[in-house]
Formats: C-alpha cells, structure tokens, sequence
C-alpha cells in the first residue's frame, strides 16, 4: 500500500451518457498542495467531492491514509470526520455566530472545542474581533476565512477546498492563499480547485482537468 495521505486510483464518474471523469489517478502527499485545475464545467467540483468522501464514483476508488473510503458507509461516515472542507458557497449556518459554526462544526465530528482552541483557530485566520458575528455581518472574504477555521476543526488529516478564492477581490485572495500556506505550516496537505493562475503559484503539485482527463503538470 502507498504511503500516500490521499490516493484515488481509476476514478470515473458520469452525469446520465455524460462522462465527466475518465479513469483518473491523484496522489496527494504530506505536507503539500494540490491543485486540480481546468475551466468552469471541466469536473473539479465533482472530482473534489468524491476525493473527500461525499459522493462515490462510479468506477475506481479512494484511500486516504491507506483506508478505503468507500468501503462501507461506516467507513465514509469515519474518514468525514478526519477531514476538512471549503465549500465553494462557504455554507456556513446563517443563524449561528460564528462561533457558534465552528462548534456546530466540532460536534459533527464527535468532540467538543474549548474557548481557547476557538480563539486559537479565529486568531490564525486573523479574524479574532468577529467571534459574534453572524454570516450577514461579514464580508465575502471574512466568510471564507471562518469556513476555512471551521475546515481546521478536529485537527484534520487532509483540507479540501473547492474554488476557495472564485468569489473574492484581488486583496482577499492574497489574504486567502497566504492563510492555506500557513495551514501547510502545520504539516495539513489540501487539495483545492481553481482556474485561477495566482492560485496555481503556491501548488506543490498540480493537475490540470480537460475533456475528462486528469494530467499531472510539471512546475516551473
């Protein structure tokens, strides 16, 4: 078995007579970042969440830290619970402060998070003075930064994060990417999408999706 974090082999996936993924293999190790690039429509959405444990291919399958995601439901249900994800919408709970989402966040996972490990997360995303505000009273990119301390709760293995940067202005982005260099810090491999070139400069690794078919490219 690899040593791989993450490791998809012969992912297929297809919307009616429409395939979408083709035979794919990712491989995602520790600590790193990997981007799936390619143009809207291309399939990141897709390939993203089957490689995070929401919805199962068709053909192949994904191992993360040698375990089999789908396996059994019991195996889907545990590998949710060691992972982090970015919604590309951000989907945080509109009623709830948020502090309030990040714990809502923590019970998902079975724990309990203290007021010092959220003042912990809230810090390092640098948004410390919103700890009581709802989802209405943040910015675009204020509401990323909070979906991103959420993805952090329980110490995940593995972030995912899909178009973390699509619906931010050029400052936040920069803001945005910097945070996900400091998640690495902490020794967390992600796996993000975007058809964005600034995105692609603080890659490890990456893919580009085109015509259904996943090819690693070279960095230079």
């Amino acid at each position: 078995m690899s040593d791989a974090i993450l490791e998809a082999r012969n992912i297929s996936y297809s919307y009616g007579m429409v395939s979408v993924l083709k035979n794919l293999n990712v491989r995602v190790d520790s600590p790193e970042i990997c981007g799936i690039f390619g143009k809207s429509g291309s399939g990141k959405s897709t390939l993203i969440a089957i490689l995070a444990g929401l919805m199962k291919p068709l053909s192949g399958e994904v191992f993360l830290k040698g375990i089999k995601v789908y396996e059994s439901l019991r195996s889907v249900l545990s590998i949710r619970k060691r992972t982090g994800i970015v919604f590309q919408l951000r989907n945080l709970l509109k009623e709830l402060t948020v502090e309030e989402n990040l714990r809502v966040a923590s019970m998902a996972k079975g724990k309990e998070l203290n007021s010092g490990e959220i003042s912990d997360l809230l810090s390092a995303m640098e948004i410390s003075r919103l700890v009581h505000r709802y989802p209405s009273e943040l910015s675009v990119g204020e509401q990323q930064r909070v979906a991103i301390a959420r993805a952090l709760v329980g110490s995940p293995v593995i972030i995912f994060a899909d178009e973390p940067t699509g619906s931010v202005d050029e400052a936040n982005k920069k803001g945005i990417l910097a945070l996900f260099q400091k998640v690495r810090e902490r020794k967390v491999p992600i796996v993000l999408t975007s058809h964005d070139s600034e995105t692609l400069k603080i890659c490890d690794r990456v893919y580009e999706l085109r015509n259904g078919i996943l090819k690693e490219v070279l960095i230079t």
